[in-house]
């Protein structure tokens, strides 16, 4: 029986090499699929960290009643995210002939300001108030920028833009240089 067996072998070897070749190919190909799925897993499992750690954060526009009953509007940044916003630096990046105060009642350009740190819910008002009905977040004329860090020390940058916020965008670095800044 064994002699049969090895006589078959000696035979048919070049059907045996292709069987054995094809059945190693497929063992590759499913070995190279699972470690296909296994890197994209662990590649979410990263960035679904860094999202639970990163700090988001967006303009929101109050109300609220002045002397003589005169509404005011406000500007304030509101950390939505679920990280800590560390060093927010906060920047209207347009000349005073782009961005009037006329536009949303503020005194002119200062430069950028640092707003300080945020929590994840905190919300910190901006220098930019107005006096108009309409709320300043619907100025189509509005562009804004904030820059911070989150606690592992990845800076981002949110711009804000024909009524709508960007993705916070990481960076290498800071753009808006720390010696520039002012603190309110």
């Amino acid at each position: 029986m064994v002699e049969g067996l090895v006589s078959w072998l000696n035979n048919n070897s070049g059907l045996v090499i292709a069987i054995a070749s094809v059945i190693t190919a497929l063992a590759t190909g499913v070995i190279a699929g699972f470690s296909i799925v296994s890197a994209r897993a662990l590649r979410w499992d990263k960035e679904k960290e860094r999202r639970n750690r990163m700090p988001v954060l967006v303009f929101v526009n109050e109300e609220n009643e002045r002397a003589k009953g005169l509404a005011e509007q406000n500007l304030f940044v509101k950390n939505i995210g679920y990280g800590p916003a560390i060093d927010v630096v906060f920047d209207i990046p347009q000349t005073g002939e782009e961005m009037q105060p006329r536009d949303h009642g503020t005194a002119p350009y200062k430069g950028p300001v640092r707003l300080g740190s945020l929590g994840s819910g905190d919300k910190i008002q901006t220098y930019i108030s107005s006096q108009s009905k309409v709320p300043i977040t619907e100025n189509q004329r509005l562009i804004a920028v904030l820059e911070y860090m989150d606690i592992l020390g990845n800076c981002y940058e949110i711009r804000y833009e024909q009524r709508q916020h960007s993705k916070p965008v990481q960076s290498a670095k800071r753009i808006i240089p720390f010696e520039r800044v002012q603190r309110i």
